[in-house]
């Protein structure tokens, strides 16, 4: 899923991560790995200012993390 400025990708992954990925030109670098999930990424969305992810996963976890440092936070 893009950011809303396309600049950064975050990819929820079967092995209950969020991997956010800087984008350069073609490059895709990564940025930072979010991993407070308990299980396989279901659903992934940003802010609308792009500095927050809010994502969901397979044990039914609501949870939200800064995009940039990927640390969880408590709410958006």
């Amino acid at each position: 899923n893009y950011s809303p400025d396309e600049n950064n990708l975050a990819v929820g992954s079967h092995d209950n991560n969020i991997y956010v990925f800087e984008i350069s030109g073609n490059d895709y670098n990564a940025k930072c790995t979010m991993t407070a999930h308990n299980s396989f990424i279901t659903n992934l969305d940003w802010s609308c200012d792009g500095k927050a992810i809010q994502s969901n996963c397979g044990a039914y976890e609501y949870l939200f993390f800064d995009a940039n440092s990927g640390q969880q936070q408590k709410s958006l």
